[in-house]
């Protein structure tokens, strides 16, 4: 019997080789089979060191940020920027609604600003509920308090202080562009 040439796992047949082939043909079952597993896994390059559970929950991770997004982009059905979010981490947007850019505000080295996609079209702050919470800084759970300073219907302007014992134990401001954080500005008259 021929053996069985498969490109991908799920090609490879369980029942394959029966038994009644001739031994020659053993290298030929074991080339495929390489192959199969190289093709099916093409960029693992080095030991893959999670468990099971692990491997399993990143499709219900990726299931559970898709319905995240799907219920954001849902509240801004009007074409117009009644909302806003966005999750900061390691100097880039993992995730945004509404946001564009994440700079140092302008004549503050120290502030961030975030910028808005769309304004938002009511007056702020007190049409708007807002809050910016950090998360940890150069992947440290150090203590952060994040103090906004500016809202406009443009951008949301931040200054981020951390406790750190390089400060001799004291608080001290940090660049809140290098500090991990999300946002959430939600529009209250329309009541989302």
């Amino acid at each position: 019997m021929p053996y069985e040439d498969a490109n991908y796992i799920t090609q490879l047949v369980p029942a394959q080789p029966q038994g009644g082939e001739s031994i020659s043909e053993g290298d030929n079952h074991l080339r495929a089979i390489k192959k199969a597993v190289q093709q099916s896994f093409p960029k693992i390059d080095s030991a893959v060191t999670s468990t099971p559970a692990e491997l399993n929950a990143v499709g219900k991770t990726a299931q559970d940020v898709a319905a995240l997004r799907n219920d954001l982009d849902s509240l801004d059905d009007t074409g117009h920027g009644n909302v806003a979010s966005c999750y900061y981490k390691n100097g880039s947007k993992l995730y945004s609604h509404n946001v564009g850019t994440v700079t140092k505000t302008p004549g503050n080295d120290l502030g961030t600003r975030v910028n808005f996609s769309k304004a938002l079209d009511g007056a702020t702050p007190d049409h708007y509920a807002f809050s910016i919470t950090p998360v940890t800084k150069d992947g440290v759970g150090l203590p952060i308090v994040i103090t906004v300073t500016q809202v406009t219907s443009n951008y949301i302007d931040f200054i981020a202080i951390e406790f750190n014992e390089a400060f001799t134990g004291k608080w001290g401001f940090v660049n809140g562009a290098e500090v991990d954080f999300s946002l959430l500005v939600n529009d209250m008259d329309r009541g989302q």
